[in-house]
C-alpha cells in the first residue's frame, strides 16, 4: 500500500510591536491549507509611528439567549446537513484522486477504482480546522481524537470505527484478487488502521507521504511485509517535507 499525498510550503513572518512584552512568537496560524503566518513580536519596533496602535474604545454588549426550541430544532438540521455534505465532498475527493493517478500511472489507459469505505477518517465538528484551532474551539473532540479507539468527536468517526470498514474492503478487494498485488493509494489515519490491525498496536512513528507500506492478506489473516519505506524518495529532496497530514492534521 502506498500513501500519495502533496505537500505545498508557503509560509510568511508578520512582525509585531510588541509593547510592553519581550520578543517573542506571539503565534501560529494556518490562514488555508498549507499556508502558514507567523507572528513574532519585536518591542523594539514601537518607536516606530508605523508600528504604534491608537486604542479603541470597548464597547461592553451584554447577550441573552432567547433561542427557542424550534431554533433548536433548525440548528440540529443545519449540522445534519452539513455533515452530509461533508461526506460527499469526501466522497467526490476520492474520485478526484483516483482519476488523477490513472491519468499519471497509466496515461489514461487503465482505470483506477475509488473506493469511498478506504477514504479518510470523517473529523466530524473537527473538519477543516488545522490542529490548534481544532484544540482552541473543541478541546473535548480533539482530545478523542487519540484516545480511547471508540472515542470520536461529534459527528465524525472513531477509530475501531474506521478500521471495520477499512478491514473488511481490503479484506473484500485481496479475495476478489488472490495471489496478486494490489496498489492502494491511502490517507495516513487509514494506514494507522491498517497498520494496528496487522500488528495488534499502534504505530507510533510519523507515516512518510508517498512511503511504501505492504501487509500479506490471506483470509482473515493479515501480516506484515514492509512499512514506512521511504528508500526511494532519499536524494529526491522530498524528505525535508515528507512528513504530513500525521503532524499536523487529525
Amino acid at each position: 500500500m502506498a500513501s500519495i499525498v502533496h505537500i505545498l510550503s508557503c509560509d510568511s513572518v508578520r512582525y509585531s510591536c510588541g509593547e510592553g512584552g519581550q520578543e517573542a512568537i506571539l503565534s501560529i496560524k494556518e490562514p488555508s491549507t498549507c499556508h502558514y503566518v507567523l507572528t513574532v513580536a519585536v518591542p523594539g519596533l514601537c518607536q516606530m509611528p508605523s508600528f504604534r496602535q491608537e486604542a479603541e474604545p470597548v464597547t461592553q454588549i451584554v447577550c441573552k439567549a432567547i433561542a427557542s426550541p424550534a431554533a433548536a430544532q433548525s440548528s440540529e438540521v443545519r449540522d445534519t446537513q452539513e455533515n452530509q455534505q461533508q461526506q460527499l465532498d469526501a466522497e467526490q475527493d476520492v474520485q478526484d484522486i483516483a482519476d488523477l493517478v490513472s491519468e499519471i500511472i497509466a496515461n489514461g489507459t487503465e482505470q483506477v477504482t475509488s473506493v469511498v469505505d478506504l477514504r479518510e477518517r470523517h473529523l466530524g465538528v473537527l473538519e477543516g480546522l488545522t490542529r490548534f484551532e481544532a484544540a482552541q474551539q473543541h478541546p473535548a473532540d480533539f482530545a478523542n481524537l487519540s484516545g480511547s479507539p471508540d472515542a470520536k468527536p461529534q459527528g465524525g468517526e472513531s477509530q475501531n470505527e474506521v478500521a471495520r470498514r477499512v478491514v473488511l474492503r481490503i479484506e473484500q478487494i485481496a479475495s476478489q484478487h488472490p495471489g496478486q498485488t494490489i496498489l492502494l493509494i491511502l490517507h495516513g489515519g487509514v494506514l494507522h488502521a491498517c497498520y494496528r490491525h496487522t500488528t495488534g498496536h499502534m504505530f507510533h512513528g510519523r507515516n512518510v507521504n508517498c512511503a511504501i507500506n505492504a501487509v500479506k492478506v490471506e483470509g482473515k489473516k493479515w501480516s506484515l511485509v514492509t512499512w514506512n519505506d521511504a528508500d526511494h524518495l532519499h536524494n529526491t529532496g522530498f524528505m525535508a517535507s515528507a512528513f504530513g497530514g500525521g503532524g499536523e492534521g487529525g
